[in-house]
Order: C-alpha cells, then structure tokens, then sequence
C-alpha cells in the first residue's frame, strides 16, 4: 500500500462530503475519495496500530471483487495513520436507489429478489474468506450500478482478524451482539450477515422494521409476532418463516434466504399504498 502524506498536492483541492462522529470525508479533484479520522477515533481503533495495518495490508480480494479497496494510506506530519483514499464506487448508493422506485419498481418483488440475491451471493462469498459486514444495513455503504452491488467504507468491513468496532444501528441493541451466535474471540460471525440481510429485506421490500417482533402493539397490549406480520403480509411460506425465525434469533444458527426470496417472487404478486408518511408504503402480498 502506497503511503502519502495528508498535506500532498493531490489532497489539497477537496470538498467535504460527509461529516460524522468518526471524521470527514472529502470528494478529491481526481474522482476518488479521502477518508480522515479524528482523534479521538485513531486513539481508539489504533491503539494496538490494527486500523493502520488493515489499511496498510488492504488488497484486492479474490472472488469477492464488490468489496472498494483503498488505494493509498495518509499519514500526517508526525508519521501517523490519518485515513485512507480510496476510489469511488460505480452507481449510487442503495438509500437513492431505493427512494428513486416508481410504483411499478415497488410492486416488482422479482426487481427486490434480483437485487437482495446479488448482495447476499456476494455476502456469502466474503463470508467464506473471513469477511463479515458489521455495517451492512446501513445502506450508504452499499452502491448498485447495472444490477451490479459494491461495498464501500473498508475500515467498516471486518478484514480476517483486523476488528471492528461498531455496527449499523438497524440492528438494534448492540449488546444483544456480544453472545456466541454473534461473537466469537472479539470478532463478529458470518450470522450477523445472514441477520442484515433478513433486516435489510424485510425494510426495503415491505417496509416492516422486523426489530418490532417482541414489542407491544400500541392501544392493544398484544404482542408482535414474527407470524402475525406474515400474515400480515399475505404471505403463507412456513419454510421461509423458520428460515427467519433462526436467523433473528440469539442461539440458532441463521441461513441465507436468496432462493427463499426468489421464489416468493415468482409465487406472489405485490401491492403497494401510498406513500404515507414521506416515502413510506404499506405493502400487501397475493398468491398468483
């Protein structure tokens, strides 16, 4: 990995993208991107120097080439990791992509089915080398161009044994994470993966936070069950609701769901009203 210092000619023309609690990001003249951490953020993920080597050591990744790389690592005045540049991902990212649907696009349970099997094949194969997506429902971090996905926010991925510290907050109460489902010696497992998918599903096709089984339904003091929102739905699949049963849960092993999702594509028509709300839609299924 080249090193280049934050003060290079190249970096001083940019314009910030995105600030947050972990650092900027800037829009280079050249098209790519730089990433700068905070302080307080390095001082955290780089205290046993592991943030520095996963970017030090990053390359491309064989079969799982969704994955951006960075391209240089930054260093300030003092030789100390900063952040990285990396180049920019085709497309726009899944939030655009989702909010730009037209009724009929939200009706298409083939067009989500297309989409959420080319994300989960990609998932199972980086899962298959080490590489799990803490982030993966936060839908900035995944960008769609011709049918095609790509993962940005590389020191977000867990790289083999380089940890990461947080995850996407569509998830829900990280500590419900820190159990042998989910963790294993300090690292996240590939069932966090399986459960972001089923989340990330669920959110973009039908609209239904499945975070919400277990809570109250307001005024009626019943409770959410997984079953009440597939019926909810119109949708009559037993295999597939075990399927996401076991993978919500915090002790059964999970499964990936792209050949569940697909062929509840090809055996159900969709509705869609609104929008409600925003870019809000109540979805309803019908057997064909």
């Amino acid at each position: 990995m080249l090193k280049i210092s934050l003060y290079d000619r190249g970096l001083r023309n940019r314009q910030l993208v995105n600030k947050s609690l972990f650092g900027e990001t800037y829009r280079l003249m050249s098209g790519e991107y730089l990433k700068v951490f905070n302080d307080s953020v390095r001082f955290i993920l780089n205290a046993d120097h592991s943030l520095e080597a996963k970017i030090m050591q990053a390359k491309p990744i064989p079969d799982v080439p969704e994955i951006i790389i960075p391209s240089r690592a930054v260093f300030d005045s003092k030789n100390s990791f900063v952040g990285y540049v990396t180049p920019p991902a085709p497309g726009v990212d899944f939030n655009s992509y989702d909010a730009n649907y037209t009724i009929e696009q939200r009706n298409n349970l083939v067009e989500y089915g297309q989409i959420f099997s080319t994300i989960t094949d990609a998932v199972r194969r980086a899962n298959g080398r080490g590489i799990v997506f803490p982030d993966l429902c936060t839908c900035d971090n995944i960008f769609i161009h011709n049918g095609r996905v790509s993962f940005i926010d590389y020191d977000g991925i867990q790289v083999g044994r380089h940890k990461v510290y947080a995850m996407s907050t569509t998830l829900g109460d990280e500590d419900g994470y820190y159990n042998a489902k989910y963790m294993k010696n300090g690292l996240f497992t590939p069932e966090l993966d399986k459960k972001s998918i089923v989340l990330l599903y669920f959110l973009s096709a039908f609209n239904i936070n499945l975070n919400r089984i277990g809570q109250l339904v307001p005024g009626t003091g019943s409770i959410i069950t997984l079953e009440e929102i597939f019926n909810m739905l119109g949708l009559k699949d037993d295999v597939f609701m075990k399927k996401v049963c076991k993978t919500l849960s915090m002790d059964e092993p999970g499964e990936y769901i792209d050949e569940d999702i697909m062929r509840i594509a090809h055996e159900y028509e969709m509705e869609s009203y609104g929008p409600v709300m925003g870019n809000y839609y109540f979805k309803k299924l019908r057997k064909k």
